[in-house]
């Protein structure tokens, strides 16, 4: 063993992972290490730790294991455009879990609100939530999308509605 190489606890503990952890690691062929001891154990060199570091940092990212493997086996510069490529689906997550953050605060929010309605609220509520069925149900009838306020009076039925 050069004193370049570490052992397979060595590089476990510098990374805080698993010694189990890298063992799977080599089995699926995503960081293989460049050398057995004479009894065999796993030895890894400065470029191994490094892709070690490449892995670490995608997993964080959130991508599984075998995209991982793909990406790091490719060129750097499609490695830069996976990164790229999964930088936007990250971005496309932040919004959704914004949206959904959002949504439960307006829902705390309405809890809070409907906490001091009495029976008239609620059935002011009650009416603008039929009246809104009502709507959308004569939008079906007439074959309109839920975004067309139109006027229904002077439009026919649908096609093959009753």
């Amino acid at each position: 063993m050069s004193e370049l190489e570490r052992t397979v606890g060595q590089v476990a503990r510098m990374a805080r992972v698993s010694v189990r952890t890298l063992h799977h690691y080599d089995e699926i062929g995503l960081l293989v290490p460049t050398g057995r001891s004479e009894t065999g154990y796993r030895l890894y060199g400065p470029g191994d730790v490094e892709r070690l570091h490449a892995v670490l940092l995608l997993r964080e990212l959130g991508l599984p294991l075998e995209e991982i493997r793909t990406i790091l086996d490719q060129a750097p510069e499609a490695r830069l455009d996976a990164l790229v490529m999964h930088r936007e689906r990250l971005v496309q997550r932040a919004d959704r879990l914004g949206a959904a953050l959002r949504a439960v605060d307006a829902w705390k929010e309405s809890e809070r609100r409907t906490k001091s309605y009495g029976p008239k609220e609620w059935a002011e509520m009650k009416a603008e939530a039929e009246r809104i069925e009502s709507t959308w149900a004569s939008h079906l009838d007439a074959g309109l999308s839920p975004e067309d306020r139109g006027d229904l009076s002077h439009r026919g039925r649908h096609p093959g509605r009753s």
